[in-house]
């Protein structure tokens, strides 16, 4: 974020394109963004409607290609 001075701001983001057809058809109640495992890049973080959560991983960000996305395992909600 950069301050403009004015008691406003300006964010300013890069775009990446993660994967292509990411969990088609699947229903996803919550997505987030977060680095769940603080390694300083963004991971998917998802809800589905059957209560459990599951975490996607990131890494090999590229403005040329796709990343790639691990998936961890499904775990209830408690």
């Amino acid at each position: 974020m950069v301050d403009n001075g004015d008691g406003t701001g300006t964010l300013t983001h890069t775009q990446y394109q993660v994967a292509a057809n990411w969990n088609t058809g699947v229903a996803i109640s919550v997505l987030q963004a977060a680095d769940v495992n603080a390694d300083g890049t963004p991971d998917l973080w998802t809800v589905l409607p059957n209560g459990t959560y599951r975490a996607y991983l990131i890494s090999g960000l590229s403005s040329s290609g796709t990343a790639t996305v691990t998936a961890t395992r499904a775990q209830p909600l408690a």
